[in-house]
């Protein structure tokens, strides 16, 4: 039987994903119909070639990939541990400074708090965090990391650091200091 704490809480993140993927078909909606108007009507490509081609230049198609084979190369990992890649992000702002708001780690993250919430409930479950009243402002949580949390951070950051050490092995490491500064700079302005 569901008690209607955990009921609310999965209403809230259903509505929370609801209304995030409501926003995502509107903007695949208008990048669609940008896209109709710009291309010309009855327009074939040349060959299959000029597609595959038009694919490899896309930025999106090749994010899109790159994430897909990590996502896959992390699978595992996270599973070992039963957490997911955000719940693994909170552990690791919670390694770097022990005690933070649900809302500081939210914004940090990226998350909305309806989410941020389902994620700490379940990591409090599970004994990884705790999680207390903010003695500086009473309606807010304080949440901290538990001695089972920091041995899981531990344990997936060093497979993750080996996974992706041996995935990228090919880069060379000046090469892929060029991509993370890439990577972070298109995720500092783009938007």
């Amino acid at each position: 039987m569901i008690s209607t704490t955990n009921h609310l809480n999965m209403s809230i993140v259903s509505n929370a994903d609801y209304n995030l993927r409501i926003r995502k078909q509107i903007r695949l909606t208008k990048v669609l119909k940008l896209k109709e108007q710009r291309s010309p009507q009855g327009r074939k490509p040349k060959s299959e070639l000029a597609d595959i081609r038009q694919l490899n230049d896309s930025l999106g198609f090749l994010f899109s990939k790159i994430t897909l084979r990590i996502s896959e190369l992390h699978e595992w990992i996270f599973a070992s541990e039963d957490i997911s890649p955000k719940q693994y992000g909170i552990l690791t702002l919670l390694h770097q400074a022990d005690r933070l708001t649900q809302i500081e780690i939210a914004r940090k993250l990226d998350i909305d708090r309806s989410t941020m919430v389902a994620l700490v409930d379940d990591l409090e479950g599970k004994n990884m965090v705790t999680r207390t009243r903010d003695p500086k402002d009473r309606r807010a949580y304080l949440v901290s990391n538990t001695e089972r949390g920091r041995v899981a951070h531990m344990r997936i950051s060093d497979a993750v650091t080996d996974s992706e050490a041996a995935y990228f092995e090919f880069l060379g490491e000046e090469r892929l200091e060029q991509l993370r500064h890439l990577l972070r700079e298109i995720l500092s302005k783009g938007r």
